[in-house]
Parts: C-alpha cells; structure tokens; sequence
C-alpha cells in the first residue's frame, strides 16, 4: 500500500459536522489497548463499484478530529471531489510524532499503527483504492504525516 503525503478531539467520541446531506459518522476503535475515536465524511453519491481514495485530515496538538473537520473544510472538498475523508483523534489530543511533545508520546502511543486500524476498519466495509491513500495535517498533525511515510 502507497501513502502519499501531503503537508500542509472528539473528546467522549460526540460528532457532528455543517454538511447535512451526508453527515459524517463517528466511529472508535481498539488500538494499542486503547480506545480511539474517528470521524468519517463519505460524500454523497460516493461511486461504490469502484475504489475510492482515502485522506487522513490529522489535527494539531491539543486539538481533535472533530474541530479539524469543521475548521478545513474537508467535507466539501471530500463532496466534490469524491474521496472519503478520515479525521482521528489523537490520544489525548496529541500524536506520537517522536518530538518530545504530548501525552501520547509520554505514554508511548503508536499512532501509526491506529492510523493503519482505521484505514483496514474502512477497507473492511468499502471498496478503498490503496494506492490513492493520503495524509494531511495541521501543526503536530502535519509531522505526524511524515511518520505515516517513513
């Protein structure tokens, strides 16, 4: 699988997002022992005989996957341009991107390999295109796209 990166909390796993002709839907996950929420924005008339492509938005330190999807605007270009988006929460609103910053690094959270549950947990109901998988990021999100390429 090829991820292509691209640089640039829903704390108690509540969702909610401005577009309401097809809501995001909130999800979690066990990873690493931990349970670990997502939202996930598939746009309306998303083609389902074929595979889609998947982008991770990752938000910033002390910030959650919620915020960072009504902040970027990512369902819209997710609407228009027919690729499903994924926005996870770090734990604790943090990632382990190896800086020294955040308690998911202070507690040795493997963020990659939650990143990676979430992505086969949404190829296990959907058709994904596993060579068009991205990542984007704000701030400490944005490092952590680095780690998911390395």
């Amino acid at each position: 699988m090829a991820v292509v990166i691209v640089v640039a909390a829903l704390t108690a796993c509540g969702w909610s997002s401005p577009m309401a002709a097809s809501p995001p839907s909130g999800f979690s996950i066990k990873s690493g022992g931990l349970e670990r929420c997502y939202v996930v924005f598939r746009p309306a008339g998303l083609a389902t005989s074929r595979a889609v492509p998947v982008v991770f938005v990752l938000h910033g330190l002390g910030d959650s996957g919620t915020s960072i999807e009504q902040t970027t605007g990512f369902d819209a270009v997710s609407q228009a341009n027919q690729f499903v988006a994924i926005y996870p929460d770090g734990y604790a609103n943090s990632r382990n991107t190896g800086s020294g910053v955040g308690r998911a690094e202070q507690g040795g959270v493997v963020d990659v390999a939650y990143i990676a549950a979430d992505l086969a947990e949404e190829a296990r109901d959907h058709t994904i295109d596993t060579d068009r998988v991205l990542a984007t990021g704000c701030s400490h999100g944005a490092v952590m796209t680095t780690n998911m390429g390395c």
